[in-house]
């Protein structure tokens, strides 16, 4: 499996009133790769929130909040309705200036239609096996 930058960049946040982090990228699967690096600002791991967000005329509509840490890379993996719309980083109040890297895997999405037909096959195999020699 190989990995595709497919977002890189960083945030001054040291101003009022503190811009919002969106990320506007269609991914293509739903396995990303998050890294978010901070350049000033207190010695602690946890960095916020990273938080799938779909656009309404009501308002928004969050899926659910993942936790991003420093200095380490994340693997998420996005549902199909958190990958209709776009990503939220949601930094901790104290850290003035961020990096965020989104990398994208390679892997091919499978939809259900072809995956529900494999594991019937597959569970029929398993069933066939665990009755052999009866």
């Amino acid at each position: 499996m190989s990995w595709t930058k497919v977002f890189e960049k960083g945030f001054f946040l040291h101003r009022n009133p503190r811009p919002k982090i969106y990320i506007n990228t269609r991914f293509k699967t739903s396995l990303i790769a998050v890294e978010v690096q901070k350049n000033k600002g207190y010695d602690i791991a946890f960095a916020g929130w990273l938080a799938p967000v779909t656009f309404s005329p009501h308002g928004n509509i969050y899926g659910s909040w993942k936790r991003l840490y420093f200095k380490q890379i994340q693997q998420f993996h996005l549902q199909p309705q958190e990958l209709a719309g776009s990503l939220e980083v949601i930094p901790k109040l104290w850290y003035p200036n961020i990096t965020v890297r989104i990398w994208e895997s390679d892997l091919v999405k499978y939809n259900s239609d072809e995956i529900i037909p494999r594991l019937i096959r597959i569970e029929k195999k398993i069933d066939d096996i665990s009755d052999y020699g009866r």
